[in-house]
């Protein structure tokens, strides 16, 4: 695997007369950071209810078990272009 030092090298690279090469390497540098560490888990049992769309058992990632399934996230300057993200939908009170 290309270490991240590489990586950032590539991607900071003008000398290359390939920009999708060095735009390679920062989507992978922003997809490394992001699945760095999980930034939410979902309890085994609670998988199943993802699937059926009625809700899951939702925890925040420092308290991570054993089977728990752990849930990245990408930061919308981090998606793909074309790809949008899902805005949280606010409280009602």
């Amino acid at each position: 695997m290309i270490s991240n030092e590489r990586m950032q090298s590539i991607a900071e690279n003008e000398i290359d007369d390939v920009p999708e090469i060095r735009e390679m390497a920062r989507e992978i540098l922003d997809y490394r950071r992001a699945l760095s560490k999980p930034w939410a888990i979902i309890e085994p049992l609670g998988s199943k209810y993802v699937e059926d769309g009625k809700g899951a058992m939702v925890w925040a990632a420092r308290y991570s078990g054993r089977h728990d399934i752990p849930l990245y996230r990408l930061d919308d300057d981090a998606l793909p272009a074309g790809v949008k993200s899902s805005k949280p939908a606010k409280k009602v009170r």
